[in-house]
């Protein structure tokens, strides 16, 4: 077994004043949360885990979750992997559809426009930057990336996508949409057409489909707690007795799908988590099984 290592963003965009209304307050929770699960259930390294979150008044000389620095720790990844290593990239922040018109039609009507995710810089990312990295990715390497954002089910997909009619948390305090306005992004030359296609070794989960918003929750309106809804459906599968087929062994990539969609369709939100492998990915272990002297709860 190679090494595992493990790069986690999150953004929360408090320190950026076009983001007054769109803010988020869960995101760096959720990589928090991340942290401890990958070190303590899956035998993460703290020196093979890299956070990038835009906490800035806390931790001033930290790194920032930009486009640029991003894209660099992914390259920083990809170009150090070795057959045998796992690597994971999980992203909980805003999503968008960028490439569509700045003041988008009326509710009913189409919006069209590329999946991607936003840094704090508000610098698109869409799913062409990332296959042109993932490319590289050497034979015998596995990538997981776990996007806990809104429309992430579209990000490798290469056609325009659709947004359906979704519901508007805006009015319920217990709830935010995960979504930045595309009018507030940075302008990027985005690429019309991904390079040919994901490769076999990577594997997608996605928090909602292409024509979906992902949330998060603040439980009795308190922002101080808030979190994701899917990454919190991760985190209720790894670390809830009641969790789980019985077995005390690691589960499956199709096991945590199946959970996390279970989970919130249960609790009445209106996001669909989904999967996006290889077939052969589907069946393989989530993160390549628990780290040494791990057991399931069961």
């Amino acid at each position: 077994m190679g090494r595992k290592v493990a790069l986690l963003v999150g953004c929360n965009y408090s320190g950026n004043p076009k983001c007054r209304e769109n803010g988020l307050y869960g995101c760096i929770n959720d990589v928090k949360a991340m942290q401890g699960l990958i070190r303590h259930r899956f035998g993460f390294l703290d020196g093979n885990i890299t956070i990038l979150t835009d906490e800035t008044q806390k931790q001033p000389t930290q790194k920032q979750p930009t486009r640029l620095n991003i894209l660099d720790e992914l390259n920083k990844m990809i170009d150090a992997a070795n057959p045998g290593d796992t690597l994971l990239f999980y992203f909980s922040g805003g999503g968008a559809l960028v490439n569509r018109p700045v003041n988008p039609p009326v509710t009913n009507e189409i919006k069209r426009g590329k999946s991607a995710i936003i840094p704090c810089d508000l610098k698109p990312i869409t799913g062409a930057d990332m296959v042109a990295i993932l490319n590289r990715l050497p034979d015998g390497a596995f990538f997981t990336f776990i996007c806990d954002s809104s429309y992430s089910g579209g990000l490798f997909d290469e056609n325009v996508q659709t947004e359906s009619n979704v519901p508007d948390h805006a009015n319920n305090c217990n709830f935010k949409s995960k979504t930045i306005p595309s009018n507030l992004l940075q302008s990027i030359n985005v690429s019309e057409n991904l390079p040919a296609g994901i490769p076999p070794p990577v594997i997608l989960f996605s928090s909602s489909r292409w024509n979906e918003e992902s949330v998060e929750v603040h439980l009795n309106c308190d922002v101080s707690m808030a979190f994701s809804a899917y990454s919190g459906a991760i985190q209720k599968l790894f670390n809830s007795p009641q969790a789980g087929n019985g077995l005390n062994a690691p589960y499956a990539n199709r096991e945590v799908d199946a959970f996390t969609r279970a989970s919130l369709g249960y609790l009445g939100f209106d996001q669909h988590p989904c999967l996006i492998p290889n077939k052969n990915n589907a069946v393989a272990l989530f993160l390549n099984g628990y780290g040494p002297g791990v057991c399931r709860i069961v």
